[in-house]
């Protein structure tokens, strides 16, 4: 062998074994950015994603997520006319026992009946991919276990197999990944000395006291969403790219003695900006950034008029004076709470 072949052969077996070691060593700073970029439900899924998928083209909301829970696939113990049969027969079988869960654990309703009314109200077109996505997750989460199905072969088995394994903790899991909605709950504030109140009339829901000037947003009804009452909103950007909201506070509120006020969102996973504005009758404060509406729960989104210096308050957002805006409240002591909701352009 000559000395230019050895060579060669060396300088090619040298930088394969860098570039292998070099992809070696870079996939855990791969995979710490890659995990930066992805929800809370790709994080902690099994086998793991390697790519982070991009957020949802949000135009309406509620709506249903069209990635989750697509058609399961066959099991290898269930024929092909038999597993087709299974297939046109599943939303009648298990749909039921999914509107039963939902009226209680989600709604808070007593009559299934209403709560599919709810949903084909709330959803319109989208009620369809709800539908379809919520019985194909119930599936897919029971075939995850094949050895189940050994024994059975008809349809009529597997159906009813089906209707005895499906579980309300489950059903739950499959809905929080599917459904994405838009709710707040009540507002509260937090006085000088360090107590929290909550903004209310005598005798009135604080949830009332949430109006939508914005003709493209209404209000769904008041419901218990996540665990606590909440005001469901559906909403429609695709003329309007925001949407206004008025927290109407009938009652004094010592404006002079706030230090923050907590406002609770149930985020839709829309990366949607909220813009926060405080009126009283002597100026008007903003909120120094936006609150960004990204994960599909429960987020408490906090402004207060002192810098946020401590670490539990990293994420809450500065109120600074607005002194180019005139006020819109006139009657002494009283405030106005303004939050308005923009699409991004890059959504």
């Amino acid at each position: 062998m000559s000395k230019k072949l050895r060579r060669i052969r060396r300088f090619t077996a040298l930088h394969a074994t860098l570039i292998i070691g070099s992809i070696i060593f870079s996939f855990p700073f791969y995979w710490l950015v890659s995990t930066s970029f992805k929800a809370n439900r790709e994080i902690f899924t099994a086998p793991p994603k390697w790519v982070p998928a991009l957020p949802y083209n949000v135009k309406e909301s509620p709506y249903a997520a069209g990635r989750e829970y697509l058609q399961p696939l066959r099991p290898n113990t269930i024929s092909k006319p038999n597993w087709k049969q299974v297939l046109s027969r599943l939303p009648d079988t298990v749909w039921p026992e999914i509107l039963s869960v939902v009226q209680t654990k989600v709604f808070g309703l007593k009559d299934s009946l209403k709560a599919d009314t709810h949903l084909r109200q709330m959803l319109g077109d989208e009620y369809s991919v709800l539908k379809k996505r919520m019985v194909f997750g119930v599936v897919e989460n029971v075939f995850r276990h094949p050895e189940a199905f050994q024994s059975l072969h008809t349809p009529a088995d597997i159906l009813a197999y089906l209707q005895t394994t499906v579980r309300p903790r489950r059903i739950l899991k499959i809905w929080d990944d599917v459904f994405r909605d838009f709710a707040f709950g009540p507002i509260t504030y937090q006085d000088a000395h360090f107590v929290e109140h909550t903004i209310a009339a005598a005798g009135q829901d604080p949830l009332t006291l949430w109006k939508i000037p914005s003709s493209n947003a209404r209000a769904l009804g008041i419901y218990k969403i996540g665990g606590r009452s909440a005001l469901e909103i559906a909403y429609n950007v695709l003329r309007r790219k925001e949407v206004h909201f008025v927290y109407a506070i009938p009652t004094h509120l010592p404006a002079d003695s706030l230090r923050r006020i907590v406002v609770p969102i149930k985020g839709d996973e829309s990366y949607y900006k909220i813009d926060f504005r405080l009126d009283t009758p002597q100026e008007v404060f903003r909120g120094k950034r936006a609150f960004l509406v990204d994960v599909p729960e429960w987020k408490q989104a906090v402004w207060q008029f002192q810098k946020p210096e401590k670490r539990y308050e990293m994420e809450h957002i500065q109120l600074v004076r607005d002194s180019h805006a005139a006020p819109t409240v006139t009657k002494s002591g009283m405030v106005r709470i303004s939050l308005t909701l923009r699409k991004q352009p890059y959504s």
